[in-house]
């Protein structure tokens, strides 16, 4: 293995956590070529940021890396190839055939004559309807004649027209937004949950999401301030966390409601 390896180990995984702010038990699955518990996109992001803060090369590292994630692509593909479509039997009876066509055709003739009769019924009930109606309108608007030249009904409407409008006051419109403020440099993955479209960044400064759209949030580490429609919310935690953000408001999650989200993948 490489020098730049060798001086990783001897650095060892809680120092190199406080300064890169790789999740401790990632730093320590590297220092043992283990990859299980990382997604190759979190693998490559891990050395790329080793390699710029310890100023060295870990090719043989990746090279492994990047091995064992081709061989899980490899098993996958040869496990989706297993289920095979069975083949639907084709029925050679001619006659099974006909005596469909004749059913469907007798169906046809049988719907059609309901529906003919139906409509002339509901014509029939239509034309009633349209009639009663045409009669009750003519009672109103007799009846509005009758009540407009009442002397009563003035002097009523003219105490209603003199009572003062309570007018009310509108409520002030919260607008949204969503902005994560780490307190120490920070890997900040997030997808769009509508399109499995992915993004990542490495932050120091703050950092804001369109707050119209859902997110999944994956957070190398949860030393953070996140602030919602204006309301700030600090967290103090060393480990990865993981949040929703759906319908404007904003949930932690497992990791194991994260990867059904996110179809089954850790990241």
């Amino acid at each position: 293995m490489s020098e730049g390896f060798e001086k990783l180990k001897n650095i060892g995984a809680q120092k190199i956590h406080e300064k890169t702010h790789i999740a401790k038990h990632h730093v320590q699955a590297l220092l043992h070529e283990s990859f299980d518990e990382m997604t190759k996109v979190q693998f490559i992001g891990f050395i790329s940021i080793l390699e710029r803060e310890y100023n060295i090369k870990l090719q043989d590292l990746k090279e492994i890396g990047l091995q064992h994630f081709q061989s899980l692509k490899a098993l996958h593909e040869e496990e989706n190839q297993v289920f095979v479509a069975p083949k639907k039997k084709k029925s050679n009876t001619a006659i099974y055939i006909i005596l469909s066509l004749l059913l469907f055709a007798a169906a046809i003739i049988y719907n059609n004559s309901n529906k003919t009769q139906s409509l002339k019924e509901q014509n029939a009930t239509f034309e009633k309807l349209e009639n009663t109606k045409e009669l009750q309108n003519e009672e109103l608007i007799q009846e509005e004649d009758l009540n407009s030249s009442s002397p009563l009904m003035e002097q009523e409407d003219s105490n209603i027209s003199k009572e003062p409008i309570e007018i009310l006051e509108e409520l002030p419109v919260v607008e949204k937004s969503l902005k994560i403020i780490p307190n120490a440099k920070l890997w900040l993955g997030y997808i769009n949950p509508d399109t499995h479209q992915k993004y990542q960044k490495l932050i120091n400064d703050s950092f804001e999401l369109d707050a119209q759209k859902d997110w999944l949030l994956h957070l190398g580490h949860g030393d953070v301030t996140i602030i919602l429609h204006g309301e700030e919310m600090v967290y103090k935690n060393a480990n990865n966390m993981r949040f929703l953000y759906q319908d404007a408001m904003l949930k932690e999650i497992t990791l194991s409601e994260f990867k059904r989200l996110n179809r089954g993948d850790t990241w």
